[in-house]
């Protein structure tokens, strides 16, 4: 009996470190979830903020790619949005 109880001991040992662990990981993705998502608010806001200021389009796809590191697919994307919306939700 006492060596059935070591193993269910063994087994469970770690318990309280891989609930830790998985809440830790769930809150870290949810922190990732909203750094991401204000990242790309602000990039819609800046986009929209030179289309408003009659910035040439290739200079706001420079901008873009020089300050937020954008592919020029990503940054013509967020141009084409911003000419179709007024601000990010």
């Amino acid at each position: 009996m006492s060596d059935l109880w070591n193993q269910v001991k063994m087994q469970f040992k770690d318990f309280p470190a891989e609930i830790r662990d998985r809440i830790q990981a769930e809150q870290q993705e949810v922190i990732e979830e909203a750094v991401l998502s204000e990242r790309i608010c602000s990039i819609e806001k800046a986009t929209l903020a030179l289309l408003e200021a009659s910035v040439p389009r290739d200079q706001i796809v420079a901008l873009l790619q020089k300050h937020w590191d954008l592919r020029r697919s990503e940054a013509n994307k967020f141009i084409e949005e911003a000419e179709n919306t007024s601000s990010c939700s």
